[in-house]
């Protein structure tokens, strides 16, 4: 068999492979898997050698494996291709990372929301937040306080005065508390985003002393601290509320985790070197692939599509 067959019956794989194991997956999935495995002797071995490649990945062993791992390889040759071994290596960490899985779903956060959904939430105070894409909160209101803590994504609060209870949001080791405003937040890998479009807020870190952004002021907060806050455009806050994605010199990574909230699958940058790239514009949040085409037309980056549900960045040279 040729490479090239090779390499589409690899694709074919990798892709059932993350169809298998969404949680999302049916029976008729599958039972279409399974019609897949038999209808030619070559897509055993290739699933095969994905499925060992997914339980050979550190941190995975005792993970039970797909049933196809009890099918025998037949004697036609087998070739290794290296994009495939890398391409089932990037799938088995999307796949068999717990971490990941948990982060994205959340499952006990008050409120959540899948890929490329944003929603509008009405809290009990009166006050309105906007959810963006694969994101999650959980809400805890008391009468001495109103808290919220963000554990994914992104979210835009337009909150009700109460001065007798401060209204407060928990994003990662900073809190947000309110002072009759609407903001932004947004919880990346890294950092934190605060944006202010109406009235004041007071971003907090332990052992930093509180920054209190006014309307078109924003501020990053993270392992290193607390940045110098920054003017921004107020038209640009919440922009994704209306569809749209802004970036404004944001890494390339950043960039590529907002775009992976609005696809099914994964973005997943090969080399480290990518993270001093920036990128700077507005994308369609309804149109990814489009925005990816952008930035590997600016950006000295090229991109191996494993399938729809998997996107490898690497290095143009």
């Amino acid at each position: 068999m040729s490479e090239t067959s090779l390499d589409a019956i690899e694709e074919e794989a990798v892709a059932w492979f993350v169809r298998l194991h969404d949680e999302n997956a049916t029976d008729d999935d599958r039972a279409a898997h399974a019609q897949w495995l038999a209808a030619d002797p070559h897509h055993g071995p290739v699933w095969l050698e994905v499925a060992q490649l997914w339980l050979g990945m550190d941190g995975l062993q005792g993970v039970d494996a797909p049933d196809v791992i009890a099918i025998q390889p037949p004697t036609a040759p087998r070739a290794v291709v290296t994009r495939r071994r890398l391409a089932a290596a990037a799938v088995a960490f999307l796949i068999g990372s717990a971490g990941w899985m948990a982060n994205r779903s959340h499952l006990f956060a008050d409120e959540r929301t899948a890929v490329a959904e944003n929603r509008s939430v009405a809290l009990s105070d009166g006050s309105r937040v906007e959810l963006a894409a694969s994101s999650a909160l959980s809400v805890d209101f008391s009468q001495a306080e109103r808290k919220v803590v963000l554990h994914d994504g992104e979210a835009f609060f337009v909150v009700a005065k109460d001065d007798s209870r401060p209204f407060r949001v928990q994003a990662a080791d900073g809190s947000i508390t309110d002072i009759g405003t609407a903001f932004d937040v947004k919880l990346g890998r890294q950092a934190v985003d605060v944006a202010v479009t109406h009235g004041v807020v007071d971003v907090v870190m332990p052992n930093h002393p509180a920054v209190r952004l006014t309307p078109g002021r924003a501020v990053r907060y993270g392992a290193n601290g607390v940045a110098a806050p920054k003017g921004i455009d107020a038209a640009n806050i919440g922009l994704w509320r209306e569809g749209r994605l802004a970036f404004d010199n944001a890494p390339l990574p950043e960039v590529l985790r907002d775009l992976e909230r609005y696809r099914r699958g994964r973005i997943i940058v090969m080399d480290e070197s990518l993270d001093r790239l920036a990128v700077s514009g507005m994308f369609d949040a309804t149109r990814t692939d489009a925005a990816l085409d952008t930035i590997v037309r600016t950006l000295p980056v090229r991109l191996v599509r494993i399938t729809r549900f998997l996107v490898l960045v690497y290095p143009a040279s």
